[in-house]
């Protein structure tokens, strides 16, 4: 059985809500229970006879909802066990794209309806404050939310080759271009450096990671993630997509080496021991995620003022 059958299975198994049977049991019986006990008739012998099935009901019931407990919890064994084989193949894909051309690094996309695609841009919308720099990892192509992205002062824009900026770069003025603050990252030379010491620590307001995780196994995520937090103020927000493979879904794409595995449980505990709240954690569709993670603390600046001037981008 692939690894996506099993998620499936034990996702359709966590549907089953055991409570309400144990609740729909007491209440239906016990009001009968009830009334034949305080009866002036006073079936004594049927009313302990009525009461001892009643307990034995109830027990049953229990009986039955730790027995899918465990059934449950045999699923999660094994599928903890079959994960390690794609761990593996998160890893062989990773590095096989490694020399991937430009083309090819931009032609993947997560397909949004209309309603997601006005979700994000009213989340984003939400964070672009000239009060703080910014930071878009892997800016791509323009997408709904760049002209709400250019608020941010200073933008910077990071990403592993310089030609992949140029999709971004020219939705813009030359005027706007020449104020974009471009930072080249090199993950695989040695994975043991920082990536992004080139930033400054402590600056930034919002950084955006938009479909760049997708293609990252746990442990580069997890390295993104812990140096962010030093780039972020405090109450600074790193919105991220990612492949969410606690659904079947997410795992059928790393199943085909579209994307990577990377399970959202594992995501949480990542953030969580980085010392990141998650403040938004939305379903894009059947697959991808939409995070984002505050760093404690309250967001301030002391700037006072910006330039009266509007930048928006080409074909606005």
């Amino acid at each position: 059985m692939k690894l996506s059958e099993l998620i499936s299975f034990y996702n359709h198994l966590n549907e089953f809500e055991t409570e309400p049977m144990h609740v729909a049991t007491h209440q239906n019986l016990a009001p009968i229970l009830h009334n034949i006990i305080n009866d002036k008739l006073q079936f004594s012998d049927l009313s302990e006879k009525l009461t001892s099935n009643y307990h034995q009901i109830q027990s049953s019931v229990r009986q039955f909802e730790d027995t899918l407990d465990q059934v449950k919890e045999s699923v999660r064994t094994i599928i903890e066990t079959s994960e390690s084989g794609y761990y593996a193949n998160t890893y062989e894909l990773y590095e096989s794209q490694r020399h991937d051309k430009s083309e090819t690094i931009l032609s993947r996309s997560i397909q949004l309806t209309p309603e997601h695609q006005e979700f994000l841009t009213t989340r984003i919308r939400s964070y672009a404050d000239w009060h703080y720099p910014g930071m878009i990892i892997r800016p791509g192509s323009n997408m709904p939310w760049t002209n709400q992205l250019v608020a941010l002062d200073p933008m910077y824009i990071v990403d592993q080759h310089s030609d992949l900026f140029d999709p971004f770069v020219s939705g813009f003025t030359p005027e706007y271009q020449r104020r974009l603050r471009h930072y080249v990252v090199d993950e695989y030379t040695n994975p043991e450096l920082p990536f992004l010491e080139q930033l400054p620590d402590g600056q930034f307001g919002f950084v955006l990671a938009y479909n760049f995780f997708n293609f990252k196994p746990l442990s580069i995520i997890s390295k993104y993630l812990e140096e962010v937090y030093t780039k972020l103020r405090p109450g600074g927000t790193v919105a991220m997509t990612f492949n969410n493979c606690d659904h079947a879904n997410g795992v059928k794409l790393a199943e085909r080496a579209y994307a990577v595995y990377t399970p959202g449980r594992r995501i949480r505990d990542i953030a969580t021991q980085l010392d990141y709240r998650i403040t938004m954690f939305y379903e894009i569709n059947s697959a991808v995620t939409w995070l984002e993670l505050k760093k404690p603390g309250e967001l301030s600046s002391l700037r006072g003022g910006q330039a009266l001037a509007k930048i928006v981008a080409r074909g606005q």
